[in-house]
């Protein structure tokens, strides 16, 4: 697996490629974050459009598609040759980081206002194509997890739509599911996918919900449309949280955590950004690179526009005397939201989660401490909630535990909501409370 330049093979992404609690996250990854392969030279000469992606992913990044390219311009990103899979390089991030190219700010930015609009715009307008894609999905997870079970219930319900004479794929994008528009309602649909979503565990929960939130992205968008010039960064945030638990691959790559080095500056020098300050200034000005231009540099932490997570916040773990515990290199998670309320995106929701469960734990015992296996416990709970409920746990244990080597330790009962003396707020962050 490569990693970011200059960056040592962490212990933990090495235990995710090979621990088999994480054999089911990584093959998800491996399928739903594939690089489409790159328009050849020739083609472009012709003039030849790019194939479009198919399926949800696909239709979502065509919604998406106006932000995006404002996004990888900001970003400067340029896509590695080399890098031709899901791990290795920059080049997963063309093609899947959607919507994620800038994070939120607390400044109102009318050209940004108007293209938020515009993907949800087209989200809703396209919502049975989408409903469509998603119970496509969910029902490719359930034939994986429970096989003739699930693909006889999808079948049925091809049947009880009257989709008989598309069975096969003939019309439709997979081959799973082939639902003929407008031969279905959406209660029809929900009716079966809960069926299914049953039968496939966790990720099909997830499958669900995204389902769901498809289902009720009018009501969704118009409350990030209404609250965006008075809370740009919550608005901003939810947008992107939203996105993130629809898109297959956004979703998957939660599961695989990455260090927080990697997710944030690399401290590199920033070329173009230099001369220009040094041309304005008439002194010679030396720029580091931005969070969203290192990562969309190397490909090796989230998208540009995330936040890495530490889910076991430093406040928690610092002074509990784990021998492998460094704050740079330490797990993180990809969330949305660049602040830690609340009301911030999946970041904000997955550090309230975990301080509500600190403050019950500490009502509840009257202590301060509590040992790494309840903490590792309650800090992924927060997280699952926030996102990952699709993540394997015992794939996120191994992850922590590989890094962490804290078993028998007690650690602070503290969700590093402001209580924490040494973390450093995130990199490029207008930090509300420190990370």
């Amino acid at each position: 697996m490569q990693t970011a330049a200059n960056t040592p093979t962490s212990i933990y992404l090495d235990t995710f490629h090979k621990n088999p609690a994480c054999k089911d996250d990584r093959k998800a990854i491996e399928k739903k974050c594939k690089p489409e392969p790159e328009q050849s030279e020739e083609d472009k000469k012709r003039g030849k459009p790019k194939p479009k992606r198919m399926g949800l992913g696909g239709k979502l990044a065509a919604a998406a598609e106006a932000l995006d390219d404002a996004g990888k311009m900001a970003a400067g990103y340029k896509r590695d040759k080399g890098s031709k899979t899901a791990f290795d390089g920059n080049s997963w991030m063309d093609d899947h980081c959607t919507r994620m190219w800038f994070s939120p700010t607390d400044v109102a930015d009318p050209e940004l206002e108007k293209k938020l609009s515009d993907m949800l715009g087209k989200i809703e307008s396209n919502k049975w194509s989408m409903l469509k894609g998603g119970f496509d999905e969910l029902a490719e997870i359930a034939v994986e997890k429970a096989g003739g079970v699930a693909q006889d219930m999808a079948t049925n319900f091809l049947l009880k739509t009257g989709a008989k004479a598309v069975i096969g794929g003939v019309l439709g994008e997979t081959v799973v599911v082939p639902v003929v528009m407008a031969a279905w309602t959406v209660s029809d649909l929900f009716s079966t996918a809960e069926k299914l979503a049953e039968l496939a565990g966790d990720k099909g929960k997830a499958a669900l919900d995204a389902l769901k939130k498809i289902d009720n992205i009018g009501g969704k968008a118009k409350d990030i449309l209404e609250s965006y010039k008075k809370e740009p960064h919550r608005a901003h945030a939810d947008a992107m949280s939203l996105i993130a638990q629809v898109d297959p691959c956004l979703r998957a790559r939660k599961c695989l955590l990455v260090p927080y080095k990697n997710a944030a500056s690399d401290g590199s020098k920033d070329e173009e950004e230099s001369a220009k300050r040094t041309a304005e200034t008439g002194k010679k000005t030396t720029v580091k690179s931005s969070k969203a231009k290192s990562q969309a540099k190397h490909g090796g932490g989230c998208c540009p526009g995330q936040t890495g997570h530490h889910i076991l916040p430093n406040a928690m773990v610092e002074g509990a005397g784990c021998p492998g515990y460094d704050y740079d290199s330490a797990p993180t998670m990809c969330l949305e939201g660049a602040k830690n309320g609340p009301t911030h995106g999946s970041h904000g929701k997955a550090h309230q989660g975990l301080k509500d469960a600190m403050r019950d734990y500490k009502r509840d015992t009257g202590k301060y401490k509590l040992s790494y296996e309840d903490a590792k416990k309650h800090a992924i709970d927060a997280v699952q909630r926030a996102g990952a409920i699709q993540c394997e746990r015992k794939c996120l244990e191994a992850q922590l535990d590989a890094h962490y080597k804290c078993s028998g330790k007690e650690l602070n009962a503290n969700a590093g909501d402001g209580g924490a003396k040494k973390s450093p707020p995130a990199d490029d962050t207008p930090t509300e409370i420190l990370h």
